[in-house]
């Protein structure tokens, strides 16, 4: 029996600097023959959903959240690398800092590219006061179904909105910024 995909442990780096990610039993509950496997994930790309990822840490040494070693996280969480390389956050449900003997021997896969690249929704296409879908980097127009999915799979750095009387949108992750907020395209302007 396959092991589900979304059960897996994710990393999604949306800071500007590399992020090493450890996968030790991506076998699925058979723990693999040491080492493990450590991959180098790009600014803007999420790990690829068919890979268990356990732990992650800087690729060029220095700490995360004053803690230089690797950060695990538990399945099926999303770990959310975010921020300048100055001042670096891991957003998940829960993580652990442990030391470097945590996942024992491991092995340098540095092959590139490795990951999914992640997107971001920079316009909304509106009809008549009613959202028919969105732009992507890239001036990408998809429609709202395909923008919800690939936001399900964690391929678009949105997150869903539900609310009572609206139903679900699209919105950017919450922060101060304004220069990030998504702009309104309307089709129809009477």
């Amino acid at each position: 029996m396959a092991w589900p995909s979304f059960l897996n442990g994710t990393v999604v780096n949306l800071s500007d600097i590399d992020i090493l990610v450890i996968e030790t039993t991506t076998n699925h509950g058979k723990p693999t023959k040491p080492p493990a496997v450590v991959h180098l994930l790009k600014p803007g790309f999420r790990s690829p959903g068919e890979i268990d990822a356990d732990g992650l840490k800087r690729a060029d040494g220095k700490p995360i959240e004053d803690h230089p070693h690797w950060i695990k996280f538990s399945n099926p969480f999303t770990a959310t690398v975010s921020g300048t390389s100055a001042n670096l956050k891991v957003s998940v449900w829960t993580k652990q800092f442990v030391g470097d003997k945590r996942f024992g021997a491991y092995q340098m896969d540095l092959t590139q590219p490795w990951g999914e690249k992640v997107q971001k929704v920079t316009h909304i296409i509106k009809e008549h006061k009613i959202t028919v879908g969105y732009i992507l980097e890239g001036k990408i127009q998809v429609s709202k179904a395909v923008a919800f999915s690939l936001c399900r799979k964690g391929l678009l750095t949105n997150v869903i909105l539900v609310r009572a009387k609206s139903g679900q949108y699209l919105r950017t992750l919450p922060d101060h910024e304004t220069s990030n907020n998504l702009l309104v395209v309307s089709k129809n302007i009477s």
